[in-house]
């Protein structure tokens, strides 16, 4: 007898995700996002071949299994994975206590964000756990970091993306009324040599 017989309804729908929240970094880290490396493809046959894959995963089948479920199952896993192809949404409370402010970050602080940023455009998670540990104030060990919720995740690096992205904007609006004052001395210079002679 196959698992596919063993299986009702509610035992395949209570074994999946159903949101952000029940999915750890580490689980889209090692599994899911192996599986669905980019959402570039928006056919519905991409979209339910994606949901057949993360199924698998959480059901411990094989996608050929699943594929042999009636199309009444497979309408109903897609309707319970269908956050999958979406990015995590930022929380408004979180149970973290990240850093929400970045007065002045580190050099190195600064270069993490930048790469880590940069990995994350494309889709690249795999250093993204040590920015969390870094932000986080409540001095996570790896393990704790690899088990948080992939929404509690978004929240935090958010947070550091929001702070970081203020205190850029405060440091080139510096930097411009440095060069501008600079720039200002320099012209009016020229204007009191231009009047002498």
């Amino acid at each position: 007898m196959s698992k596919t017989i063993e299986l009702s309804r509610k035992d395949i729908l209570d074994k999946l995700p159903s949101s952000w929240a029940e999915i750890t970094y580490s689980d889209y880290y090692d599994k899911i996002l192996k599986i669905i490396p980019e959402y570039e493809d928006n056919s519905l046959l991409y979209a339910v071949d994606s949901y057949i894959k993360v199924a698998a995963v959480f059901l411990d089948l094989s996608p050929e299994i699943i594929g042999e479920f009636p199309i009444t199952i497979i309408n109903d896993i897609t309707g319970k994975l269908s956050f999958v192809l979406t990015k995590p949404v930022p929380l408004e409370k979180t149970k973290y206590n990240w850093m929400t402010k970045v007065e002045e970050p580190t050099y190195d602080m600064f270069i993490l964000y930048l790469k880590v940023n940069e990995q994350l455009e494309k889709g690249d998670f795999s250093n993204l756990h040590t920015v969390l540990k870094a932000i986080c104030n409540d001095k996570l060990t790896d393990e704790e970091i690899f088990n948080m919720p992939m929404d509690e995740a978004e929240t935090g690096f958010f947070l550091l993306r929001k702070s970081m992205v203020k205190y850029l904007k405060r440091m080139a609006l510096s930097l411009a009324l440095k060069s501008g004052k600079k720039e200002l001395k320099r012209k009016v210079s020229r204007l009191i040599r231009f009047k002498k002679t």
